[in-house]
C-alpha cells in the first residue's frame, strides 16, 4: 500500500469516515446500514494508507522530463 498521504488528507478521511459511520446511528429502518461505507475512509485515514486508490499521490515534483 502507499503510505504517501499527508496529514490533511488524513484528517478529512477520518472526519468524513466518522461523519459517514453516525449515520449507522441516526439513520432508520435498514438504509441506516449504508452508514457501513465510512468504514473504508475511517481505516484508511487512520492507517495512513491510500488504500489502493491512485489519486493519493503527494510526490508531484519527481516526474520525468522528456
Amino acid at each position: 500500500m502507499n503510505t504517501t498521504v499527508s496529514l490533511i488528507q488524513r484528517i478529512v478521511k477520518i472526519a468524513v469516515g466518522l461523519a459517514m459511520l453516525s449515520y449507522l446511528f441516526i439513520g432508520e429502518g435498514d438504509i441506516k446500514y449504508m452508514g457501513l461505507i465510512g468504514l473504508a475512509p475511517l481505516i484508511s485515514g487512520i492507517t495512513n494508507s491510500c488504500g489502493g486508490a491512485t489519486g493519493c499521490r503527494t510526490d508531484f515534483r519527481e516526474r520525468e522530463e522528456s
